[in-house]
Order: C-alpha cells, then structure tokens, then sequence
C-alpha cells in the first residue's frame, strides 16, 4: 500500500476550465433552443392533427430544455466545487510542507 497521495494539480484545473466550458456551451445551446422553442410555438396549428402533434411535441420539449439549462448549470457547479477542493487540497499540502 503507498503511503502516499498525489494528484495532477495542472490536469485537473484543465479538466475543470473544460468543464465549465461544456457548461457555458451547454447553457448557450438551452438559450437557443428556448428562443426557437417560443418562436415556432404552435406553428403546427390548431386542428386535429396540430393538436395530436402538440399533445407528444409540447411536455417532451419544455422538459428537454429544462434538462440542457440543469446540465448546464450542473456542469458549472461541478467545475466550482472540484476547483474548490483542489484549491483547499492545495493549501493543505502547503501548510503540511511548512510544518515539517
């Protein structure tokens, strides 16, 4: 068993930056999605066949846009939250080295 812990400080503050990148993309994508969505909203029409079309397209397409705008965010917190643990993980191998 190793009696030490190590951890690629520069690999994982390039995997967080990439993360909160898909984030912003992710975020960017929702935005769009949202603006299409309220432009075409009921472009299918009112009649028998535009109604059975709203009745499957509508629900499945706001949940779809909510999940994009939760994964977006979600991406984003995950970034904040590793790079806060790796910032305290920092600054607690430094205050190890200074006592020794």
């Amino acid at each position: 068993m190793a009696n030490r812990t190590s951890i690629d400080i520069e690999g994982t503050r390039a995997v967080i930056a990439r993360l909160q990148e898909l984030g912003l993309s992710f975020g960017q994508a929702a935005a769009t999605m949202k603006d299409a969505a309220a432009r075409y909203d009921g472009c299918w029409g009112h009649d028998e066949f535009g109604e059975a079309f709203a009745k499957s397209y509508v629900d499945n397409s706001n949940k779809t846009l909510e999940y994009v705008t939760t994964l977006a965010n979600n991406l984003g917190l995950t970034g904040d939250a590793v790079s806060k643990a790796v910032d305290k993980l920092v600054q607690t191998d430094e205050n190890n080295a200074a006592r020794t």
